[in-house]
């Protein structure tokens, strides 16, 4: 009888020792997910930071190729009324960078 405690005893020892480590796994397993969760939310926010910057970037540049643009046309466009190929003059407002003599000539935009 008294070998039937003893190890009866030792077996809840050996499982409360089993379950214990199977609670530090879980834990330690429930942080690294979450660890592995915090990482990617950090690089979700990053990439999109780059994104957001590089629509900056790409509408910056389009703002000074506009720019540059007309500012050709306003300096060069009326010596070259007659050599202009189409679509250089996209629209009314274009129009509205000349004189009324160069606006005659191309108001049928």
């Amino acid at each position: 009888m008294q070998k039937f405690a003893e190890d009866d005893r030792i077996e809840q020892m050996k499982q409360s020792v089993r379950r214990m480590k199977q609670l530090e796994h879980r834990k330690a397993v429930d942080a690294l997910v979450e660890e592995r969760r915090r990482l990617a939310k950090v690089e979700d926010d990053e990439r999109k930071r780059l994104e957001n910057i590089e629509i900056e970037i790409a509408r910056y540049k389009a703002e000074v190729i506009e720019q540059e643009r007309q500012r050709l046309l306003r300096e060069h466009a009326s010596k070259l009324a007659g050599f202009l190929p189409k679509g250089v003059l996209r629209d009314k407002k274009d129009l509205d960078l000349f004189d009324q003599e160069f606006k005659k000539k191309f108001g049928t935009i």
